[in-house]
């Protein structure tokens, strides 16, 4: 763990990565890696812990998404050596971020000293397998082989079906997608018209994130209520983007560039992210609770 430096700023060292990121043309949460599996039948291509074989949430997933690497396992440096590798040296890692609870005391106006809690940002830091001395090769499926334009994909289907109140899918425009909240339909090609039937899908959970904004879903302000270019238009975007990758990870396929994402978001995603440090930690949060809500999930109170 590491201690807060005076002066040192979580949020703004996050933004950063992620920033660089996009700036090189790779946003994380479009990164494809290897899929991975621990258990017969379960695969990963997200970042999983490979001491816990737990999965990354949240804002970590997309932080460690900027690895260059493409198998998505990852340690800490303490769980290497118990692990019995070793790391290599000039290896770089990457923060895992957490809120750690802590309490305080405070006098109100009357002269009473009452005690209070907060969360305080910290991180650790971790390394990818392929920069330690561990045999992780039993655990590697391989990549997603794009199927073919006619075929559905089960585990994407399964996902869509566990969206128990999803709106409903309409064909009215076969050149565009797009969530309409004033009706609350999700319009969207068939799938035979694309080429690889993974894009579908992404684009389809992109829209899906985009219909929990639903007043009588998580009644999140959508891009129905904001003007394009607007920082609450670029949070919605981003948190759509957001989300789409997370369930293209639990499904198990590979993120493709995805026409969603044009030239215009990612320029204006970089101007909030330079305006606003915790804007990547926001959408995280809106996004991780959007793909709960689709998973029948239970959701937990915000911090």
């Amino acid at each position: 763990m590491k201690a807060r430096k005076e002066g040192f700023d979580v949020y703004q060292m996050v933004t950063d990565i992620i920033i660089k990121r996009i700036e090189e043309g790779t946003p994380p949460w479009r990164m494809a890696s290897m899929r991975v599996s621990f258990d017969e039948g379960v695969h990963f291509n997200r970042p999983v812990n490979f001491a816990t074989r737990k999965p990354y949430e949240g804002v970590n997933m997309f932080i460690l998404g900027c690895s260059p690497y493409e198998v998505p396992l990852f340690v800490t440096f303490k769980q290497a050596l118990n692990l019995g590798g070793t790391v290599r040296k000039g290896a770089k890692s990457l923060p895992v971020i957490y809120w750690q609870k802590s309490k305080y005391e405070t006098t109100t106006n009357d002269g009473e000293v009452k005690e209070k809690e907060r969360f305080l940002l910290r991180y650790y830091s971790v390394f990818n397998v392929e920069d330690i001395s561990l045999d992780y090769s039993q655990y590697i499926v391989g990549k997603t082989d794009p199927e073919s334009d006619s075929k559905k994909i089960e585990s994407c289907e399964r996902i869509i079906h566990s969206y128990a109140d999803r709106p409903k899918r309409v064909f009215r425009d076969r050149t565009r997608m797009f969530y309409r909240k004033s009706e609350d339909i999700i319009n969207m090609p068939p799938l035979k018209h694309f080429e690889d039937p993974r894009e579908f899908y992404c684009i389809y959970f992109h829209e899906m994130v985009h219909s929990t904004s639903h007043p009588r879903r998580l009644n999140r302000e959508g891009v129905g209520n904001s003007f394009f270019g607007s920082a609450s238009y670029s949070r919605e975007e981003l948190t759509a983007e957001l989300g789409a990758s997370y369930l293209a990870g639990i499904a198990g396929i590979s993120t493709p560039d995805l026409t969603t994402n044009s030239a215009a978001y990612i320029k204006h995603w970089l101007e909030v992210l330079r305006n606003d440090k915790k804007f990547i930690f926001e959408a995280s949060r809106l996004a991780t609770k959007a793909v709960k809500y689709i998973l029948g999930e239970a959701q937990e109170e915000d911090q």
